[in-house]
């Protein structure tokens, strides 16, 4: 009931976010008048409650009359709010620990979902009380506030610079296998990692594979080259040159391998207190924990994800296996939708953004492919060379389509990118 800046403080907390039930009804009358634009003092609120049939039992006018005395001032009244919010969070968390301290001492049969049940009621334990149930007018003009700051996107690469991603957004990139999703992940977290602070969750590649596949690509040597082992000068030359390129880049990898559901979303929540700002999964299928329940198991996945992204504002890139093709079409033009997403479902509906990669058949393989390609080029699309001219298709680079299938702003878009997948080399095709 405080005057003027009182309307600051609604959207800091909610009305379950109060100890005392008494506050609580004063709170939601508040709400309601300046939700709908109308005066906010004793009086209104009083007639307020009276109307509602609240008012007697949060203690009467008398009971308004000593809160309106008891008050701070009213210039502070978003920081009360967050006050008010931050003891709501830690009593639930208090409650919530208490819940699964009992829940171990029952011992669980599975000791692996008892510890993502618990990560779960801990992780909601910093939600609101009520969901905050907010009028559209405090909804806009606590937006309108947001607005007036500057605004911290992460722009992916090509799309011409105009394609953005939201702090705080669960990303899912999709892929067949071999068609390069793991090498657009770690293209996507170098690219990143030079303004942004990134980990790279590896459920799939050692670390032995990582470093080759960094070397590959700072120094332009093939993949299959550092394997195979470097000697002398040319070792000396790429140990030196990638270290050079990587050390000034914010990019860390934790071997996930092993790490359970419940491990991966604690990870994350560190990482993001640490400053972190993007994390990529790679991959989703090799995350889950198998109860022998599937669907149930990808579902705890992407919700956990979901819910650490937005608890966090940490960026969360999880890359997704598509449902196997069939062998007949693998020489054939098909490009995929989100139902191709392996255990699609709760993946595509818990993302905020979906990008499907499809990597064209090999022209010298596929005729279909070959007329595809000329098509392009007749459309004005400036497909570059594909055949590197060591008589081996393995050498070709591959043209890739990079599907936006799902944005949760802007429009859906889609280009051609080449991979040159022995160097780890992406190139947008330009215009």
């Amino acid at each position: 009931m405080m005057i003027g800046g009182a309307i600051d403080g609604i959207a800091a907390c909610s009305s379950g976010d109060f100890y005392r039930a008494a506050h609580a009804k004063v709170y939601d009358a508040i709400a309601f008048l300046a939700g709908n634009n109308e005066p906010v003092d004793v009086v209104t609120v009083a007639s307020r409650m009276s109307d509602s049939k609240t008012l007697e039992e949060a203690g009467g006018k008398g009971y308004l009359l000593d809160l309106v005395n008891t008050c701070m001032l009213a210039s502070h009244a978003e920081q009360y709010g967050h006050k008010v919010r931050d003891l709501a969070i830690v009593r639930r968390v208090i409650a919530a620990a208490q819940t699964v301290e009992t829940l171990g001492y029952d011992r669980p049969a599975d000791a692996n979902e008892y510890a993502g049940n618990a990560l779960t009621k801990m992780m909601d334990a910093q939600g609101t009380g009520d969901n905050l149930s907010t009028s559209a007018s405090v909804l806009i003009r606590e937006r309108c506030k947001d607005l007036r700051k500057p605004r911290e996107f992460i722009t992916v690469p090509g799309f011409f610079g105009n394609l953005h991603l939201r702090k705080g957004d669960l990303v899912v990139v999709g892929g067949y296998p071999s068609h390069g999703k793991s090498s657009l992940g770690l293209w996507l977290a170098e690219e990143w990692s030079e303004k942004h602070k990134v980990a790279f969750y590896s459920y799939e590649m050692s670390k032995d594979q990582l470093a080759d596949r960094l070397m590959a690509k700072a120094a332009g040597q093939s993949v299959e080259t550092i394997e195979s082992g470097l000697r002398g000068d040319d070792l000396e030359f790429v140990s030196d040159y990638a270290q050079e390129v990587w050390s000034a880049r914010k990019l860390s990898f934790k071997m996930a391998a092993g790490m359970s559901m419940a491990q991966l979303f604690s990870s994350l929540r560190r990482f993001a207190a640490s400053g972190g700002s993007i994390a990529v999964v790679d991959y989703l299928q090799l995350a889950i924990d198998d109860t022998g329940h599937r669907t149930n198991d990808v579902t705890r996945l992407t919700n956990g994800l979901k819910k650490t992204a937005g608890a966090t504002g940490l960026t969360i890139i999880a890359l997704s296996q598509f449902r196997r093709i069939a062998p007949e079409d693998r020489d054939r033009i098909k490009f995929p939708v989100m139902g191709d997403l392996r255990d699609s479902g709760s993946i595509e509906q818990d993302a905020d953004n979906v990008c499907l990669i499809y990597s064209v058949p090999n022209p010298r393989e596929s005729a279909e492919a070959s007329k595809f390609i000329e098509g392009l080029k007749t459309a004005g699309i400036n497909v570059p060379t594909l055949d590197m001219g060591t008589g081996d298709p393995a050498d070709d680079l591959k043209l890739v389509r990079l599907d936006w299938a799902k944005l949760r702003q802007g429009k859906l878009r889609k280009w051609y990118w080449t991979f040159d997948g022995g160097r780890m080399r992406w190139s947008e095709v330009p215009r």
